[in-house]
């Protein structure tokens, strides 16, 4: 979110959405410093688009975590 209320949206690397035929993905992802759960905020979807309702539809699209 832009200071004045926008948004942007960037695709980093390929878009893996519109490549192909292809069936399967192989993918990984690392962070560092290790991310401790105590220190992750997760945001609740309706008050985020209600918030931030010129992308809706993108926040709807991010998957939902599970709780284990």
């Amino acid at each position: 979110m832009l200071e004045d209320g926008s948004t942007e949206f960037h695709v980093v690397g390929p878009d893996l959405r519109n490549i192909g035929e292809r069936r399967w993905f192989l993918g990984a992802s690392t962070e560092w410093p290790g991310v401790e759960p105590a220190d992750v905020e997760l945001g609740n979807v309706d008050v985020l688009t209600t918030e931030y309702p010129k992308v809706a539809v993108e926040i709807r699209s991010f998957p939902v975590p599970t709780k284990r």
